[in-house]
């Protein structure tokens, strides 16, 4: 027999609370992050479009995403919901199996024909693959005190009974580092994508931050990119599991909220812990928020950018333009 999958309806079930937090922030934005684990044990990470159909979780992902090969080789998977008031946060993990048979894939495209916010339909394409995705753990968080010196997280944690991690591949250890460069000389070599990032950016302060767990398996968390010097720095609380995984492999992706019309920028590349006073001291000049005196900082080198502009938004003929840049 199979391994049993735990269906969304048996995790609401289990806990209603965690689940209805979940559901409020899909129905608010009807948008979140999903990360990945490619080929070569490195994160992905891109906004995707979960949907709810007879008590069970979907995406549909495009036939030309690599995200659909990274799940059919590995399944592991994150999905976090994007922030709510007071910063709340919700997550589920598990493993996602492709869903080929007719009966369901018509009730799930059913579904998605209201699954965004306002009644919206999400289209789906015959040829997208459709995923169901498990939920063997789920987290939430929402802070207290916000903008206080006593500011605090509040997290709930919950795990499924028939969680299991047989079978998940080993992990891959990083190997030889790729070129990288600060945002700078990113910048320097690619200024309309460094444009759009940082746009981005300043707008909303937020991005996406993928990592890899010591088992292998993506870890996904927003978080407040800093750019100081000419180069991009994240402070980590000390007691972020993601301080762990930079320290360990290092390699990284962050990905920009979606601006207006869709507008997305991502880099990848490999994080380095920053230990000298001269260059905090820069960082938390620099900072348009809190950066406490135990923040683990880290600088981000970057591998490689890409972007995404849709062109003639609203109109039959609209596309994307998308544009890509390696270091090196």
């Amino acid at each position: 027999m199979g391994e049993h999958m735990t269906s969304w309806s048996e995790f609401e079930s289990a806990e209603p609370e965690m689940a209805a937090l979940g559901l409020k922030q899909l129905r608010k934005f009807g948008l979140a992050y999903l990360a990945t684990v490619r080929k070569d044990g490195a994160p992905r990470v891109h906004p995707v479009c979960p949907f709810l159909a007879d008590g069970r979780l979907f995406v549909a992902t495009p036939p030309a995403s690599p995200k659909r090969l990274d799940l059919v080789r590995d399944g592991r998977y994150v999905i976090h919901m994007l922030p709510g008031k007071n910063d709340d946060e919700f997550l589920v993990r598990g493993r996602a199996r492709r869903i080929t048979d007719a009966a369901t894939r018509g009730v799930a495209l059913a579904a998605a024909q209201t699954a965004l916010p306002g009644g919206e339909t999400l289209n789906v394409d015959p040829e997208d693959w459709l995923f169901e995705y498990d939920v063997e753990g789920a987290a939430t968080g929402y802070w207290e005190n916000v903008g206080q010196p006593n500011t605090r997280a509040v997290r709930r944690r919950w795990q499924a009974p028939s969680a299991s991690r047989a079978g998940a591949p080993a992990p891959i250890s990083p190997g030889t580092r790729a070129p990288a460069v600060t945002w700078a000389a990113f910048s320097n070599a690619a200024p309309e994508m460094a444009g759009v990032g940082l746009a981005l950016l300043e707008k909303l302060h937020i991005a996406y931050l993928a990592t890899v767990r010591k088992d292998g398996a993506p870890r996904v968390h927003p978080v407040s990119p800093i750019i100081a010097d000419g180069r991009l720095f994240v402070a980590t609380p000390p007691a972020s599991p993601k301080r762990l995984d930079l320290r360990r492999d290092g390699r990284y992706v962050i990905h920009m909220l979606p601006g207006e019309d869709d507008g997305e920028m991502l880099i990848r590349g490999h994080a380095v812990l920053v230990e000298d006073d001269a260059t905090r001291a820069a960082v938390v000049t620099a900072a348009s928020h809190t950066v406490r005196p135990d923040d683990w900082l880290f600088e981000y080198h970057i591998e490689s950018a890409a972007s995404t502009v849709w062109w003639h938004v609203g109109r039959p003929d609209t596309r994307p333009i998308r544009e890509r840049w390696q270091a090196g």
